[in-house]
């Protein structure tokens, strides 16, 4: 009886530790996509604006390119 009681608790633990484990790599792995598209959208409003920006001025634009 003591030994069923010790073997299911031991069970249990490693459940539960296998649960921790899947989640956090589950949980890490959505973390880095999204911070992932994150930086990505970040950098390509930057472009956008920049664009925009030096776009309004053709001279800039030249600078841009020669300087």
């Amino acid at each position: 009886m003591v030994v069923m009681v010790l073997v299911k608790a031991v069970w249990l633990f490693w459940v539960a530790v296998m649960w921790v484990v899947v989640w956090g790599v589950v949980v890490g792995w959505v973390c880095g996509v999204v911070g992932v598209v994150v930086w990505l959208v970040v950098v390509w409003v930057v472009v956008m604006w920049v664009g925009v920006v030096y776009s309004r001025n053709w001279r800039k634009v030249a600078w841009m390119w020669v300087g």
